[in-house]
């Protein structure tokens, strides 16, 4: 049995379902001091463990593409194999943008991108584009959460939605807040994420059916989720799954997605899809959720084991290419 770990500078659900499921050491490697010294220190770090732990081969999140750039590196020099866990962080529409600082995350992305052994994308997309850099590319998207159990919480609509949102520019947030406003009392949405950065936050703070959580721990993450009627989880960024529609589906609630041929593939049951640029469709897609709810819901119970069914798949695939490419096994 080949020595192994997963190493990651970001806890991340996505990160610790699989080592999980493969049975790997998760190493979460952190810095909370000065960001001057952040990758420094955290380059320190990890460096001193793979010294240590002596490994045959090494998985890695990315981000941080930082991590998986040094990583690529020492395990070169090292012959040790690598493998890259990449989420969505591609920045395509960046590619040719004259800042340094895109200038300078293309060039280490595409490095750890040619210089991995293999690196996991959650879908087809991102595996074309990965091999159009000259990287070795394989699909498993995020396995369904084991245990999403929560405190029960009460809620003030007839039915509730929860926004699993973090406020950053591919979210379409005030499309879906203006669509509670026209909704009225009866529909209720309860906003996870950092509102505090929103400039637009004093047009909502006088209607008591949008509620801005902030940021929640996990476990009162897991409650709302248990607690609500459905979700919205949206984006308009290229080639992106997100951990919020795994997590509904696991639950068991209808969701409201971005219409892209990525997530229709993927979440083909109990979602609403709608143009996250588009505020009128974003709107009758929440009519369309409170009119078919029951109906939606019954779709995630199904949409849970197919989806159960499909990675079990796709990880025995994994595998497979895994002890091919690399000569490892878990």
């Amino acid at each position: 049995m080949s020595k192994s770990a997963w190493i990651t500078w970001d806890d991340h659900r996505r990160s610790r379902e699989l080592a999980d499921s493969w049975e790997l050491e998760y190493k979460v490697i952190e810095y909370s001091g000065n960001d001057f010294f952040r990758y420094l220190v955290l380059g320190l770090k990890t460096l001193l463990f793979l010294r240590k732990k002596e490994l045959d081969f090494v998985i890695c999140q990315n981000p941080s593409i930082v991590l998986a750039a040094l990583l690529s590196i020492y395990c070169r020099i090292k012959n040790i194999s690598l493998i890259v866990d990449r989420h969505s962080n591609f920045k395509i529409e960046l590619r040719n943008s004259a800042s340094l600082k895109w200038k300078v995350f293309h060039v280490l992305s595409d490095f750890s991108i040619r210089h991995a052994d293999l690196t996991i994308v959650t879908n087809s997309e991102a595996a074309s584009y990965i091999s159009s850099l000259g990287g070795e590319p394989i699909v498993l998207p995020d396995k369904l959460p084991s245990d999403l159990s929560g405190p029960e919480i009460d809620l003030e609509g007839d039915l509730n939605f929860l926004f699993i949102c973090s406020f950053s520019s591919d979210e379409p947030v005030d499309s879906v807040l203006q669509a509670f406003k026209r909704l009225g009392p009866s529909f209720h949405v309860y906003v996870t994420g950092n509102y505090k950065k929103h400039p637009n936050l004093d047009n909502y703070s006088l209607n008591e059916n949008i509620h801005f959580l902030g940021f929640v721990t996990d476990e009162d993450y897991r409650g709302y989720l248990g607690s609500v009627d459905a979700t919205i989880v949206l984006t308009d960024m290229a080639m992106t799954l997100n951990c919020g529609s795994y997590e509904s589906v696991k639950a068991g609630k209808p969701q409201i997605v971005s219409n892209s041929s990525v997530i229709r593939e993927w979440f083909r049951l109990g979602a609403v899809y709608v143009d996250a640029k588009d505020d009128v469709s974003i709107f009758h897609g929440i009519i369309d959720v409170i009119d078919r709810i029951d109906e939606l819901k019954n779709q995630q119970v199904i949409m849970s084991e197919v989806l159960e069914q499909d990675w079990q798949r796709l990880d025995q695939n994994f595998r497979q290419v895994l002890k091919k490419v690399s000569g490892h096994e878990f």
